[in-house]
């Protein structure tokens, strides 16, 4: 009997946490998975730049672009994997998060070399901000297609 409870309530889980923060019903598919951080550029300003899964860095540096644009298709499951790398002695506030209104998309503060996953459902079309509500200076786009 507690052997079937345990099974049951590792199954809900399961369940539950396929389900994206937009949504209210378990979305069955493997995510566009996304690795966007936070990191210092020479000048002591944070910016988000986006990861390869590589290792590589797109966005951010003092000549890239400070703004990275992010590209999804148009009913994907999403998962943005959000990374706070921002370790400036001139930042005094090292915390960071992530926010896209339109999706319901709102991490927490998170401090240097914290992370989180966020999981959405790219259900509208356009292209919409996402930003740090700490570091407003700090902005990006998504597009949907």
């Amino acid at each position: 009997m507690i052997g079937a409870a345990i099974i049951v309530a590792i199954g809900y889980f399961a369940l539950v946490s396929m389900i994206p923060v937009n949504g209210d019903f378990p979305v069955f598919g493997a995510p566009t998975n996304i690795y966007l951080k936070t990191i210092s550029i020479e000048d002591g300003s944070s910016v988000f730049a986006s990861q390869s899964i590589k290792g590589g860095k797109n966005g951010g540096g003092p000549n890239g672009n400070h703004y990275p644009t992010l590209y999804v298709s148009k009913g994907n499951l999403v998962s943005i994997h959000f990374i706070n790398e921002d370790g400036s002695l001139a930042n005094y506030n090292h915390k960071h998060n992530l926010n896209i209104d339109e999706f319901n998309v709102h991490s927490n503060d998170l401090d240097h070399r914290q992370t989180q996953s966020i999981t959405f459902l790219a259900d509208k079309e356009g292209t919409f901000d996402y930003y740090d509500s700490i570091h407003p200076e700090m902005r990006g786009k998504i597009v949907v297609k």
